[in-house]
């Protein structure tokens, strides 16, 4: 699991701490040497609770492959 950056976790509109909502999950083909596997990256999405300041998300990590 990927957590989101301190900056992420505080509204930018209130300054009040932001509350997880659910994570943002993603599967990529992933290899070892003679095993092949399923990599899972859930990522935190979180939301302030006390304005509209909108849903942020953990960075995405880096791949191999863009856009994969």
């Amino acid at each position: 699991m990927i957590a989101c950056t301190p900056e992420q976790c505080v509204c930018k509109g209130c300054g009040k701490d932001k509350a997880v909502i659910g994570y943002e999950q993603s599967e990529q083909l992933d290899v070892e040497p003679a095993r092949y596997f399923v990599l899972v990256t859930r990522r935190e999405k979180r939301v302030c609770r006390n304005c509209a300041e909108g849903v942020s998300a953990a960075p995405v990590p880096e791949r191999i492959v863009d856009r994969c």
